[in-house]
């Protein structure tokens, strides 16, 4: 056979072969010029931009990549589009490739707790840590997904295992003081902060987190400070920026006008109109203003016999320091009785001093002295002296225990002892529910005195419920009930019920406007009557 006719089948073989791998060649090239673009973008930071060459490039690569499918994954979930990420992610893990397993879930992971699906998500950094327990980054993202879905004790415990290994721990050290101040320890928060060096890696959360427990310790004042510093050493942090803003519209001065109604089963018509104001200075570390109130109590339906109460005062608090705060309010009441009997006046105070020992202890001493609001503790002008203890001791964030003490002295020549004790337990965040149970005693030297309540002894044991959430950007609603029973020396067992409900909306930056209604069926809780009912609705500036 002639060699240039070998030769022209040599290459028309060859050239038929090449011809079906033209277009797979092509394709390649294709997917790898996506891919280029895409891994360029997503090293720029851009991770939306490098969305759809990564999904272009998988497209073209004629199989599966789950390597290039476990990149996109990450840049989904930068981007902010977790439920997207979540799907890619799990593909990858289906695909079964060992060196992308620990990855993968760390990354769905993430991406679960960043949609919502706490657990979910723990259960993905369970499945990364048994593939390697020694993976930090697995485990810091899981202490904080625990600390997201409100099991602080246990993210408590992971960022402590976390410090054990590596006390340097940046990360460990901020997610460790997040989940303290969410517990209520702010003292220990800070001191956890002050482990930090003097430029920490992530100095926007470590601020964040030290003005978050300055303010919620009850120290506006120093939390103001912290953003300040961080803003003249940064006036361009717009994250310091908008928590000062945030701060300082709370800390407004404020003004509230407020409307009673009283229904009492003793037919005692009661109307009551109180408007006050709060100037708050040195950041909010101090308040003063001035109390008005007026009440008109009619005990018969026909006209006359109206007993008016008039009480001018003032009222002001202040931060003595992390451990001392200081309030007091102090009236002129004057009495207006029916026909000639002649108004007089009475001075009136309550005044207490709260002592914050640690972040676990609150105790709070008081005095009082103030007026009946009865129509025969009015007309025989009754005023009450009261010396008041509390303590709370908060185990946890969930949990308080509380006991209370009081002794009071009555001008009509009357003695009171009076205690309670209650425990509460928080089962749900949101909305906030708080369960628990009451029990309160008292006793008078003289009983059966006209116009209160006052047995000799008397007892009462009662279920307790809070709940508080809130029902859209600007409404907020809560709740309060009390169900049991109390008994007073020589009578018979009674049932009692209490509750009261309020709902405030956000009328504006500014104005709120708040309605509310409560109710009792406890002899103890009400000077006259067997039952009581309250509505008030309430309106509140801040300026």
């Amino acid at each position: 056979m002639p060699a240039n006719l070998i030769t022209r089948l040599l290459l028309g073989g060859m050239l038929a072969a090449a011809l079906p791998a033209a277009p797979l060649w092509a394709q390649q090239q294709s997917a790898e010029s996506a891919l280029a673009t895409a891994r360029s973008a997503a090293d720029a930071g851009r991770n939306a931009e490098a969305i759809a060459p990564y999904r272009e490039a998988l497209r073209q690569a004629g199989e599966e990549r789950p390597d290039w499918r476990l990149e996109l994954a990450d840049q989904l979930t930068w981007a902010g589009d977790p439920g997207a990420a979540v799907t890619e992610y799990r593909q990858v893990i289906a695909s079964g490739r060992p060196d992308l397993l620990k990855k993968a879930q760390t990354g769905l992971g993430r991406a679960l707790a960043r949609s919502g699906a706490y657990a979910p998500a723990i259960a993905a950094f369970d499945a990364a840590l048994a593939l390697d327990p020694a993976d930090r980054e697995a485990a810091s993202l899981r202490a904080q997904t625990l600390s997201w879905n409100n099991q602080q004790a246990k993210a408590e415990a992971a960022y402590r295992a976390l410090l054990k290994s590596d006390p340097s721990d940046q990360r460990a050290l901020l997610g460790l003081a997040r989940v303290q101040s969410w517990r209520g320890r702010q003292r220990a928060a800070l001191a956890m902060l002050a482990r930090l060096p003097a430029n920490p890696a992530d100095p926007d959360e470590a601020l964040t987190i030290t003005a978050e427990a300055q303010q919620w310790m009850g120290r506006p004042d120093r939390a103001a400070a912290t953003l300040r510093s961080r803003l003249a050493a940064d006036p361009g942090n717009g994250r310091a920026a908008g928590l000062l803003a945030r701060l300082e519209r709370n800390n407004r001065h404020e003004a509230r006008f407020d409307a009673r109604r009283f229904d009492q089963s003793d037919g005692l018509d009661v109307e009551q109109v109180n408007l006050s104001a709060d100037y708050r200075f040195a950041d909010g570390r101090g308040r003063i203003g001035p109390r008005l109130a007026y009440a008109a109590f009619d005990p018969f339906k026909g006209p006359g016999d109206v007993f008016t109460v008039t009480r001018i005062g003032a009222s002001g608090g202040w931060r003595a320091s992390n451990s001392i705060d200081l309030n007091a309010t102090v009236s002129l009441d004057r009495i207006d009785p029916p026909g000639q009997g002649g108004a007089q006046q009475f001075l009136t105070y309550d005044a207490y001093v709260t002592l914050f020992p640690s972040d676990r202890w609150r105790f709070d001493l008081g005095v009082q002295r103030f007026l009946f609001d009865s129509e025969p503790t009015l007309r025989n002008r009754l005023v009450m002296d009261q010396v008041k203890a509390s303590a709370d001791f908060l185990p946890n964030e969930r949990a308080r225990i509380s006991a209370r003490a009081a002794y009071a002295d009555y001008s009509d020549g009357n003695r009171q002892h009076w205690w309670q004790a209650e425990a509460e337990q928080r089962i749900s965040l949101n909305p906030r529910i708080h369960v628990g149970a009451r029990y309160t005693g008292t006793k008078f030297r003289k009983v059966n005195q006209p116009g209160y309540f006052s047995p000799g002894e008397y007892h009462s044991a009662e279920a307790t419920f809070r709940l508080d959430g809130q029902a859209g950007q600007r409404t907020y609603y809560g709740l309060r009930a009390t169900a049991g029973g109390e008994r007073d020396l020589g009578g018979a067992d009674r049932f009692i019920l209490s509750g009261a409900f309020y709902v405030r909306r956000q009328l504006s930056a500014a104005i709120d406007l708040e309605a509310a209604y409560d109710y009792t069926s406890s002899r103890a809780a009400s000077s006259t009557g067997f039952t009581r009912g309250i509505a008030r609705l309430s309106l509140i500036a801040r300026f």
